[in-house]
């Protein structure tokens, strides 16, 4: 279940997460979740630092966790992708 920071374009992450079967929610009235339910286990946030709360039962990633997940097809560990991290190249699937 995952929650979509403010900042994030989240049209395309949405699109991504339902596509592999997760739930998305986001700030707003249509959103389908609030930022503050329990079951919620990855935040995308897209800014350099943290947000000042945390909630301890969430990982917090930045939107290329997505993307490299899908590509790698499974869920990748968070470390290098929280934020304010330097991210890994991202490289193309399509390739060699």
């Amino acid at each position: 279940k995952f929650f979509l920071s403010r900042e994030c374009r989240y049209s395309w992450l949405e699109f991504a997460v339902l596509s592999f079967g997760g739930t998305v929610g986001w700030d707003g009235e249509s959103s389908p979740y609030a930022r503050d339910n329990t079951s919620i286990t990855h935040l995308i946030h897209d800014r350099p630092s943290a947000p000042q709360t945390l909630k301890a039962a969430c990982e917090y990633v930045q939107p290329q966790w997505i993307v490299d997940s899908i590509n790698a097809a499974c869920l990748l560990p968070v470390e290098r992708y929280v934020p304010g991290a330097t991210l890994p190249p991202h490289l193309s699937p399509f390739v060699d």
